[in-house]
């Protein structure tokens, strides 16, 4: 290809067009403190126009030439690239990218060009993807081995930042992120040899099968830093969108949350199943002189809720309205003793969400609950090798009740006729309502009430904000960004991944899968990047059903790591697991808890500003005003360190906390 007289340079940095035969054409970067790059736009991609525009090029095009669906033609699309300025930011070019199409044209996705680094005399394997998967996640340059994927959609369940980066191993970096975020996705594209270098697919998503609205990308280099220096860019970009970021205290004081419970926030998450809420264990917790606790769950009566809101803690119930039962299938459900049945079957069927063709979106399949049965029983049994395993197995009766997905626009209502005032009945001083920054971003195409992601997204903000506003601590499930200034907690962004355990649905014990321990506590595999970009706005825990204390075999890793990422330990009861003094489990969560306090003392409102591993089991972190965790999240001793054991020390090195696990299990 030869280079046009499209040239645009700012502070140095220089964006090229260049065309060849048959219309096809590429930009170029070069000038950056880190990689320079290319986007190629694809073989079949056709430059139609060209001209120069500020700070940048201006560029039409048809991607797909010959392609005409119905009566629409061919899809021409706009590219305005534009070079931005490097004042005040840590990479030294970030470039913006917006497409424009026609607004009806339909379409399933648009797959555009593809940025990859320029040759520079590395290799393939000097590389690595930083993937926003819960926390972060480091994917090998080739495509293979842990946490592997070919495509990552930033509005997906656990993808909790919009977007992803290629960073090598001397710290330079390449990034591509979508402003909007809901729409957007990235391919992979790994190079096929280790002379290739692999790069980043930029795929626009259909918004309601059409194009529908403006897609905008930036692309970013970091010339060192590596993982900390892009999550420096990543605050800024969603600054630019209008997030404010702020810290965990500025958004509890303008909320109205009273001083006295702002510890609660930010340390240990307890989960008391069925009737466990107690006075009891409230008033335990506070002879114990425990501060940053918060106590979730519906109160077994009115002395545990009269306790619970005397105490520094804040806590409150479980409530969603995303599944619609249909009238009569459902009562208050059992399984954690907090899903109130109010508005459960609200808005059937006008409510429900209608796919494209029509169809309802089905939900969960709901297993009705029973007091004193047992729906599940863990057995013994020899798999196809001849090895003896243990699997779990239904023994239940029941007949489970299909549910279906409200319309995100036929939430609030609900919220404020059921939801706000079950809150106020039970005195609630917090609340986790599920799946609002879990799920992925959804669509309706009933034409009473069609609605597309973008506005699904601003429909679930005005709820979390319409349940946080008389002072109140929210909770939801996974983690996203645009929900950090909306939720004080997130939890199961911390989660390595979603495992799904039959026997955790009602809270049976159920073996350790050894096999994950090679992923989920690999320090070389996971890296706290959402830490490094928001952990002083919002706390974040693993998933109740797979992170809480219940297992000794992994008790010492998952609260090493947990402090090493700066994130929060989460532990569930129920009337198979109590929590109550004088017990091994007391003392071990009693003493952890107590860490966590005096981690959230140190280093609370603060992000990871430095991060490094020793190999797989031993890492450092640092937050902004200089207090520090080591942690040994292995099975054996390493660098002082015994297995499971972390260390917190302040700004001046000197140690705070040191938790070494008891290896006697818990009971």
């Amino acid at each position: 290809m030869r280079t046009t007289d499209l040239t645009a340079t700012v502070d140095g940095v220089r964006l090229r067009l260049a065309t060849g035969a048959g219309g096809r054409f590429r930009l170029l970067l070069d000038g950056a403190d880190g990689p320079d790059w290319i986007a190629s736009f694809g073989a079949d991609a056709q430059l139609a126009h060209a001209e120069p525009v500020d700070r940048g090029v201006l560029i039409s095009f048809r991607p797909h030439p010959g392609v005409r669906p119905g009566d629409f033609g061919e899809l021409v699309l706009t590219a305005v690239v534009t070079l931005g300025s490097t004042a005040g930011r840590v990479p030294r070019s970030v470039t913006s990218l917006r497409l424009s199409g026609p607004e009806d044209y339909p379409l399933d996705e648009y797959r555009g060009p593809t940025i990859t680094p320029r040759p520079d005399g590395s290799s393939r394997d000097q590389w690595r993807y930083l993937l926003p998967d819960g926390d972060g996640l480091w994917m090998r340059a080739d495509g293979t081995g842990y946490g592997s994927r070919s495509r990552l959609v930033f509005h997906e369940h656990r993808i909790s930042l919009p977007m992803s980066a290629l960073v090598d191993d001397s710290g330079a970096a390449l990034m591509v992120s979508g402003v909007g975020g809901n729409d957007h996705a990235v391919d992979f594209v790994v190079g096929g040899s280790a002379d290739d270098l692999s790069g980043m697919r930029l795929v626009n998503v259909a918004s309601l099968g059409t194009w529908h609205h403006d897609r905008e990308w930036r692309i970013a280099t970091v010339g060192t830093g590596g993982a900390p220096a892009l999550a420096v860019e990543v605050a800024a970009q969603l600054r630019e969108q209008g997030m404010r970021l702020m810290t965990q205290t500025e958004k509890m004081t303008e909320r109205g949350v009273p001083a006295e419970r702002h510890a609660s926030v930010g340390g240990t998450v307890l989960w008391c199943h069925f009737d466990t809420l107690t006075s009891t264990i409230v008033d335990d917790l506070v002879a114990a002189g425990l501060k940053s606790v918060m106590v979730m769950g519906r109160p077994a009566d009115d002395a545990a809720a009269a306790a619970l809101a005397g105490s520094p803690y804040a806590g409150g119930p479980y409530f969603q309205t995303y599944d619609v039962f249909p009238p009569g299938s459902v009562e208050e459900l059992g399984w954690r003793g907090v899903y109130p049945p109010e508005g459960a079957t609200t808005g059937w069927p006008e409510d429900l969400i209608h796919d494209m063709a029509g169809w309802l979106n089905a939900g969960w399949r709901y297993l009705p609950f029973a007091e004193g049965e047992q729906f599940w029983r863990t057995e013994e049994h020899l798999d196809a090798a001849g090895r003896l395993g243990r699997r779990a197995r239904a023994v239940h009766t029941a007949t489970t009740v299909q549910t279906y997905r409200r319309c995100p626009s036929r939430h609030l209502h609900v919220v404020r006729d059921q939801g706000i005032p079950m809150l106020e009945r039970l005195e609630a001083t917090a609340v986790f309502y599920d799946i609002a920054t879990a799920m992925y971003a959804l669509e309706c195409y009933s034409p009473d009430h069609p609605v597309h992601r973008i506005e699904d997204i601003e429909y679930r903000k005005e709820i979390l904000d319409l349940l946080a506003a008389p002072g109140r601590v929210v909770h939801s499930e996974a983690g996203k960004w645009w929900g950090i200034d909306h939720v004080n907690t997130f939890e199961g962004l911390f989660s390595y991944d979603w495992e799904f355990n039959i026997g955790s649905i009602q809270l049976e014990d159920y073996p350790v899968n050894p096999a994950r321990r090679a992923f989920e506590f690999n320090l070389e595999h996971r890296v706290p990047f959402f830490g490094m970009v928001a952990r002083h706005a919002v706390a974040r825990t693993m998933w109740w059903g797979t992170g809480q204390d219940r297992h000794a075999e992994t008790w010492g890793s998952n609260n090493a790591i947990t402090a090493l990422f700066g994130a929060n330990p989460i532990s569930v009861v129920d009337p198979d697991h109590p929590l109550a003094p004088g017990t091994p489990r007391w003392e071990t969560f009693a003493r952890a808890t107590a860490s966590f306090e005096e981690l959230r003392v140190l280093a609370g409102d603060q992000n990871i500003v430095g991060y490094e591993t020793d190999g797989s089991d031993l890492g450092r972190t640092v937050f902004e005003g200089g207090a520090s965790v080591e942690a040994n999240v292995g099975t054996d001793a390493a660098g002082g360190l015994q297995p499971g054991e972390y260390v917190i020390r302040d700004a001046n090195g000197a140690t705070v906390s040191r938790v070494t696990p008891d290896r006697g299990g818990l009971t």
